[in-house]
This record gives structure tokens, C-alpha cells and sequence, in this order.
């Protein structure tokens, strides 16, 4: 979602006073729904597929109904051929075709498609050209680079998430322009098509330029330059499906970052930042699928604020899901020794060591905490979550009264006095605490799971579903919610369900063991043994492939 925004919302508020746009394919419709969110006059959308503009029907709460904006023309047909032969000139060009892969797609990749689109624009328009890291070769696409700056003399370019490459290009400088964006992102529709995607601020979005003309030239110095007559990447990129992990271009994307100086609106942009910008761009990060960058501007944010304890909870999430977790413990313990009397980097260290499942290390550290502070809500609720994971009942009874006894209207001290009632055997009333916790906080996830999951051993089937889609609609992105609902589908008898539920929790956590160990059990009962024993093997390597 934030790369089909930004599509849009990146070269328009670049140009600044664009009113002509022209969108080479539809897809869903979102990045003609954020490019209607500026002051633009016409939008054409071109798109190929008659069934892609059917599809787009679905997703009308997500693009805002774009294609019903008086100002979008939708022209069926081919987006290179439109460049070739209109004679429309537009202020921005925004080509999203699909992967080069795709037979035929190279031919959006090339110098002469780029020329057509410089032809189509007006002397200060910019085309947004978008690429992909993952799943090809740095030499494919250091060519598309290559090609790309050989028509565009000024060019920018834009790292969105772990997976997606935006180039801008110009005939006009582009890094003076980036101070526009300064003053278009707060226009209230932009602003709130961005905060859609957890851009909430001019940081997040510059702090994803990589570099302008010189970063884009020297990445793709030497580069083969793609022709219609000599098409390498036809053939290139449908074989680098295969033997090319995202890392290898994506780490040689920052490094050359690293290296160069940024533009000065990206530079004074960076050297600006508070701790709460750079936490606010890892949660969109985050939300993007780019766990790597989502870790390192969380790391930020807990160096310049040490105390933000959302900052070091979304670090120790982030570390999880990019396997940096010894890296993270290192961070969090070098931080309680320089603040000794700050209990937020223990309660982390907690979770960390209670996620990797060492439990006994995990309570040590949040008793020791609660010593340090014994009236500290939060050291008492890791503790209790700690010892409701072990199921250590008598010692989580002691701490949920002493929860009860100081903090009865906290929601998570109804929610632990839940999970003691459940773990006690006692469903009916941990249903009914897991009502009261969702009746003080109605995004509580491990609440929403709870009910669903104590509705479901009641028999109150209808329930149990409608928790869980609630859970997963407070955080679509919660693996325990996930693996619950498809724990509850495998029961229920929809093997489908249950198959596409355990395959989403995969995407968010491809280590996930529960996961994996609920997709072979359907997988078994799909009567296909030898794929369930291949994923069984894979969770007993802790989610590993070989």
C-alpha cells in the first residue's frame, strides 16, 4: 500500500503544481486514488486488462472509488503505445507496469519507452518509473537505472520498504524541487491519503530518498542500457526469479547511500529528526514489509529517546522478524546499563528472551525490575505475561491480585485476571473479563484473541469468528492472531480457510513453528503427506529453510 501510494504522492508533490497526469496501469486503483487526492485536473489511466478494471471494483474502499472522480479517464489499451501516439502532454507520468519478468513487460523498461514518455511531458514534467529489489539481479537492475538516467538527465530515486525502487527523472534539476514537498504534504486530502499508510510526517518521506543525479548515475555507471532491438532483460529477468535473494541489490542500494552525499532537503530533513519522527517512520516501515529499515530507524529512535518505550516494543518486534535478536539484546543491555534506574529497556529484554524462548531468563529480568520498582504497572504486566506463557499458575495468581489490588481499571490487568480464569479452566468468566479489557481498550489484539478463542470453547462459534476478525482488524499484522484463527478454521472443518490463514501468518513470520506445524496438518489431511513432512521439518529447524 505505501508504495502504490506513494507513486503518486512522490512525483506530485516533487512537481508541485502538476494538473495533467497521466497512470500506466490500474491495478487496484490506489495510486489514482492518492493521485486524485491532489489538486490535479485530469488523471488518464491506462490500462490493458478489461478484467484488471473489473478487479479494481473490489478494492473501491481502498482506492476511494477513483475511477467514479470526474476528473480519471479510463483508456483500455496499451500504456507504451499511448506514450508513442497521443498527443496529449502531461505534467507527471507515473508507470507501474507489472514485474519485467512478465513476457512483453521488458518493453516498459527500455530507453525508447523512456524517450516516448520525455516526449510526453512538459518542459519541467517528471516520470516515476517503478522498479523492484527483490527477486532480481543487481546487474538487471542497475541496467534499468542505467536506461532510465540515459533519457533523464536529473533524476532522484526512492527506496520504499525492503522491496520497491522509485525513480524520478526530469529535464530540470529535481533536488531543489524536493523542498515542494514541504509545502504539499500538508494539503488535508494528501495528508490524509498518507496517513493511511503511517506517513505522518515530511520526515517519512524524505528520509526514503536515497540520492539525486549523482546517486542515480553512479548506480547505474557502466550499466548495459536497455534498447527495443537489443532487449537483455526479456530474457535476464524471468531467470532472476531464481538464485538472487532481495539482499543482494537491496544492500548495495544503501551502501552507495551511505557513501554519497543526500540532497540537502533529505540531509537538513535527517539532521532534524526527533526521536518520535524516526519511530513514527519505522512504524511505516514496518507497516511497508521493510523490516530491516523499520529496525534501524527504531534503533534510532531509542538512542535519541531512550525512555520511548513504543520505540524499543517496535524494536524487539522488528528484531524479530529480520533475526536480528542477538543484535537487539546487545542494544538493549548496553542501554539499562548507561540508564540503570529506566526499567523500559529490561521489560524488552524480558520479551526478547521470552520470544526466543527462554523463559526462565525472561521472568529473572522482570522480577528484577519489579524490585527495582514494585508499584511499576508495567514490569507486572511482563511479568504476568511471562508467567502466563509458562503457565506457571500459582505465581501469576500473586501478581494478576496484585494488579487487581493497585491497578483495577488498567486493561491489561483485566485482561491477565482473563487469561488466569481461562488457564484455570474457567471459561465462561475469562470471557466475560476479555469483554471488560476490549470495554476499556477496543484495539486490545491478545484481548480480541482471548475472547475468540474462549468463545470458540463455549461453542459460540459466531462469535469466535467475529474476534478474531476483530483482532485481525486492530493489527492485521499480529502472527498470534493469524495462527489462532487458523487453529480455530482447522477445528471447525474449512481446510481452505485454515490453509490460507496459516499461509498469511507464514507471510508475516516465515519462522513461525505454530504456523508451519498448522499448514502441515491441513496439508496432511488434504492427503498430501510429503509436503506436510517437508513443513514439519522445516519447524523443528525453527522455520529454516535449507
Amino acid at each position: 500500500m505505501l508504495t502504490q501510494q506513494l507513486l503518486a504522492h512522490v512525483p506530485l508533490l516533487v512537481h508541485g503544481s502538476a494538473r495533467q497526469v497521466c497512470i500506466i496501469g490500474l491495478g487496484s486503483g490506489v495510486t489514482l486514488g492518492a493521485a486524485l487526492a491532489h489538486p490535479v485536473q485530469r488523471a488518464d489511466v491506462v490500462e490493458i486488462s478489461a478484467d484488471v478494471v473489473t478487479a479494481a471494483g473490489f478494492f473501491t474502499r481502498e482506492n476511494h472509488n477513483a475511477l467514479a472522480d470526474p476528473r480519471a479517464h479510463l483508456i483500455l489499451g496499451d500504456g507504451r503505445s499511448h506514450v508513442l501516439l497521443s498527443s496529449r502532454v502531461y505534467d507527471v507520468i507515473i508507470s507501474e507496469p507489472s514485474n519485467p519478468w512478465m513476457s512483453g513487460m521488458a518493453t516498459l523498461f527500455t530507453r525508447q519507452f523512456f524517450a516516448a514518455a520525455r516526449d510526453r511531458l512538459r518542459p519541467d514534467g517528471i516520470l516515476c518509473q517503478w522498479a523492484h529489489t527483490y527477486d532480481i539481479s543487481e546487474g538487471d537492475l542497475r541496467s534499468i537505472v542505467a536506461t532510465f538516467s540515459s533519457v533523464f538527465p536529473h533524476a532522484a530515486a526512492w527506496l520504499v520498504g525492503d522491496a520497491d525502487l522509485l525513480l524520478i527523472g526530469s529535464l530540470e534539476p529535481v533536488g531543489p524541487r524536493l523542498d515542494r514537498v514541504a509545502r504539499g504534504w500538508q494539503q488535508p486530502l494528501v495528508a490524509g491519503s498518507l496517513a493511511e499508510v503511517s506517513a505522518t510526517g515530511l520526515f517519512s518521506l524524505l528520509s526514503l530518498c536515497l540520492g539525486g543525479d549523482e546517486y542515480v548515475k553512479t548506480y547505474g555507471r557502466n550499466a548495459q542500457v536497455q534498447t527495443d532491438d537489443r532487449l537483455a532483460l526479456e530474457y535476464s529477468a524471468p531467470r532472476s526469479i531464481w538464485g538472487h535473494p532481495r539482499s543482494e541489490s537491496l544492500q548495495a542500494l544503501r551502501d552507495l547511500a551511505a557513501r554519497l552525499p543526500a540532497p540537502s532537503a533529505v540531509a537538513r530533513a535527517r539532521a532534524a529528526a526527533s526521536a518520535v519522527e524516526w519511530r513514527n517512520l519505522a512504524v511505516m516501515q514496518l507497516r511497508a514489509e521493510g523490516a530491516d529499515a523499520a529496525y534501524e530507524a527504531f534503533r534510532r529512535a531509542a538512542e535519541l529517546g531512550p525512555g520511548d518505550r513504543a520505540a524499543l516494543d517496535g524494536l524487539v518486534r522488528a528484531s524479530g522478524l529480520t533475526g536480528r535478536q542477538a543484535e537487539a539484546t546487545a542494544f538493549l543491555q548496553r542501554l539499562s546499563e548507561r540508564r540503570p534506574n529506566d526499567l523500559a529497556p529490561r521489560l524488552e529484554l524480558s520479551r526478547l528472551a521470552a520470544g526466543q524462548g527462554d523463559t526462565g531468563h525472561a521472568v529473572a529480568i522482570a522480577t528484577e525490575a519489579l524490585t527495582r520498582d514494585p508499584r511499576s504497572a508495567e514490569a507486572r504486566e511482563q511479568l504476568a505475561s511471562v508467567l502466563a506463557d509458562a503457565q506457571d499458575l500459582p505465581r501469576l495468581r500473586a501478581v494478576v491480585i496484585e494488579m487487581e489490588r493497585d491497578d483495577p481499571q488498567r486493561a491489561d490487568t483485566r485482561f491477565y485476571a482473563a487469561t488466569l480464569r481461562f488457564l484455570e479452566g474457567n471459561t465462561q468468566a475469562a470471557a466475560t473479563l476479555a469483554r471488560q479489557t476490549l470495554a476499556l481498550d477496543r484495539a486490545h489484539v491478545r484481548a480480541w484473541i482471548l475472547l475468540a478463542i474462549a468463545s470458540a470453547k463455549l461453542g459460540e462459534t459466531r462469535e469466535a469468528r467475529e474476534a478474531f476478525g476483530r483482532a485481525l482488524d486492530a493489527d492485521p499484522r499480529d502472527v498470534n492472531a493469524c495462527v489462532n484463527f487458523g487453529l480455530f478454521e482447522l477445528q471447525s472443518g474449512d481446510l481452505q480457510a485454515a490453509g490460507r490463514t496459516f499461509a498469511e501468518a507464514l507471510t508475516i513470520d516465515p519462522t513461525s513453528s505454530a504456523a508451519l506445524e498448522g499448514l502441515a496438518e491441513v496439508l496432511e489431511q488434504q492427503g498430501q503427506p510429503q509436503r506436510a513432512a517437508r513443513l514439519r521439518d522445516r519447524a523443528r529447524r525453527g522455520g529454516r529453510d535449507d
